[in-house]
């Protein structure tokens, strides 16, 4: 986690020594980009933890329910 968090500090680093050489409109561009393509990442990450978190609850429930039932409790 440590590692991501420098990653993208030494990312934004660079954008800032891209704005000192750049136009404002390209720096605009530079700073943006980088923070929806994070933005990105971290909900495509979210969505597949969503998914795999809502089949093995509903995995977990079926499977004690099972048991439930076999043990003569509804």
């Amino acid at each position: 986690m440590n590692r991501l968090v420098l990653a993208i500090f030494n990312i934004f680093s660079l954008f800032s020594k891209y704005e000192n050489s750049q136009s404002n409109s390209a720096n605009f561009i530079f700073v943006i980009i980088p923070i929806f393509s994070i933005l990105l990442l971290l909900m495509i990450f979210a969505g597949i933890a969503f998914i795999i978190f809502h089949y093995t609850q509903a995995a977990v429930k079926s499977k004690s329910s099972r048991v439930g039932r076999r043990q003569g409790r509804v």
